[in-house]
């Protein structure tokens, strides 16, 4: 999509033909279990550590109870700098974790390492500026927004050179549908402030979700396909709020003074992990997904960040 594309009203559905709006309430057949609270622990979540050691910097893996906490990926110093990993997310199965790099000062590549730490990959070989990934539901893609030109770039696992698609928008924060067919992500292409947006993964048929005077950001689709949770700063500072994917039903799920972001649903819908710097530094935070019993999971000196959580629903 080349910039001056017109965002359009249509109604239209994940999958096949255009249909009424109301596919935007749960197309899909998953169970979405909203009143189980109890965590499971066998359930894992990845996330991004920094620190001015480089022994306490990497891509870590915990529990969804901040137990059982190990590094998969490390930081690098070379010639004095860092060379960042950041940005975990997993594969479909669970047995893989996929990473941006930094490679030299300013590029890097997309690194795939076992969930165990063993056997990491370069996948690219092709430095650049990847950005933030996330690895398809149906596992043959990563999408990820790219600083450097400033889009939203797809790109086959399998053959990672090739790029599939790209939106060149002010877009960030690129996110998928449960059924791969869609991406939610946020962008300004048509305003001074940022809004949630949705569009097929071939690039075609943008559709505008949230149009405010608010920045809205950070969309994460929920697994059973009816809800996003996203953050916005409308009560003056970023917070977590959850809607119905046609912009319906906004709801709050937390309230403070502090930074919120970050959001990614458990695999049963049940939970949300975010990141919160309420305790003075950026944490890894775990809420029922109402928004009840938010509770600091990693609890530690150095600065956790973007949260990918893998469980079986």
């Amino acid at each position: 999509i080349v910039h001056g594309h017109q965002f359009m009203n249509n109604d239209w559905g994940p999958i096949g033909e255009y249909e009424n709006a109301r596919w935007l309430m749960g197309y899909l057949s998953v169970e979405y279990k909203t009143n189980c609270s109890e965590l499971d622990t066998n359930d894992n979540i990845a996330f991004s550590s920094s620190s001015s050691s480089a022994t306490n910097a990497g891509v870590m893996v915990m529990n969804s109870a901040g137990g059982d906490v190990r590094k998969i990926a490390s930081l690098e110093v070379r010639n004095s700098y860092f060379l960042s990993v950041q940005c975990p997310t997993w594969s479909p199965e669970g047995d893989e974790i996929a990473f941006f790099k930094r490679t030299g000062l300013d590029f890097g590549d997309i690194f795939i390492v076992r969930n165990d730490g063993a056997n990491s990959r370069n996948s690219t070989n092709n430095p650049y500026w990847y950005g933030k990934l996330v690895w398809s539901p149906d596992g043959t893609r990563f999408v990820y927004h790219t600083g450097y030109a400033d889009s939203i770039q797809l790109i086959d696992v399998d053959s990672p050179l090739s790029h599939l698609a790209g939106i060149s928008m002010s877009d960030g924060n690129p996110n998928w549908s449960p059924d791969s067919q869609l991406l939610v992500f946020d962008s300004t292409l048509s305003s001074t402030t940022a809004g949630i947006y949705m569009i097929k993964v071939d690039g075609s048929e943008p559709r505008q979700i949230t149009d405010n005077p608010w920045m809205d950001t950070d969309p994460s689709w929920s697994p059973d396909g009816s809800k996003i949770a996203f953050v916005s700063n409308r009560d003056g500072d970023n917070e977590i709020f959850t809607m119905d994917v046609n912009g319906a039903n906004v709801q709050q799920l937390t309230n403070n003074t502090s930074v919120d972001s970050d959001p990614v649903w458990s695999h049963n819908g049940a939970h949300i992990a975010f990141v919160s710097d309420r305790d003075g530094n950026n944490e890894i935070y775990v809420m029922n997904a109402d928004g009840s019993n938010q509770h600091n999971v990693t609890n530690t000196p150095h600065q956790e960040y973007c949260p990918d959580w893998f469980g079986v629903r």
